[in-house]
């Protein structure tokens, strides 16, 4: 059943879909497919579909070639990219932490029901942090120079408590451990 149900989410089994197999599913020039609109069922019955014939030790790498691209982290990253980045460094000093600490947290959250792996504080900070870049990124939607997106984050008291959290619990410790004061 699961290569009857693989072939007729692909069409004709080459990774193409037909007008009415998988309208939503795409595969991208680096052999990823993708899948957009209604992508809670279609793309889960398809990969759950293809990792059927995929062998055991196998799955966890094809698990990360099939996916719902893009990321958490690589739409985080693209957020941050957008703004000024002289007045994205002084919120965010560590942009790649920031990432991978927010999608760890959302990932916990949405598939244990918990954030163990964090402290409260530093989800404060997670939340923060994500609210302050979304700010960021309307000012420079509406035109604010850079120079004043900058004054703005130095400036504003909440944004200026957003870059001591930011530094307080969303920076690498040498140590390795998270949330180092």
């Amino acid at each position: 059943m699961a290569r009857e149900e693989l072939t007729r989410l692909t069409g004709n089994g080459n990774g193409e879909c037909g007008k009415d197999d998988c309208p939503n599913v795409y595969r991208t020039a680096s052999g990823s497919f993708v899948v957009q609109g209604d992508v809670s069922n279609a793309f889960t019955t398809m990969r759950d579909a293809m990792l059927g014939q995929v062998p055991e030790e196998h799955r966890d790498r094809f698990k990360q070639a099939v996916r719902n691209d893009p990321t958490l982290r690589d739409r985080l990253h693209a957020l941050a990219a957008r703004p000024d980045q002289e007045s994205i460094a002084l919120l965010v000093p560590n942009v790649a932490h920031w990432t991978k600490r927010t999608t760890q947290a959302r990932n916990d959250l949405a598939h244990t029901g918990k954030t163990s792996n964090h402290s409260f504080e530093e989800l404060i900070a997670v939340v923060e942090v994500t609210t302050a870049v979304v700010i960021l990124n309307v000012l420079h939607e509406i035109g604010l120079p850079p120079k004043r997106q900058r004054e703005i984050v130095r400036d504003r008291p909440r944004l200026r408590h957003t870059t001591g959290l930011a530094r307080e619990w969303l920076v690498a410790s040498e140590s390795g451990r998270r949330g180092c004061r």
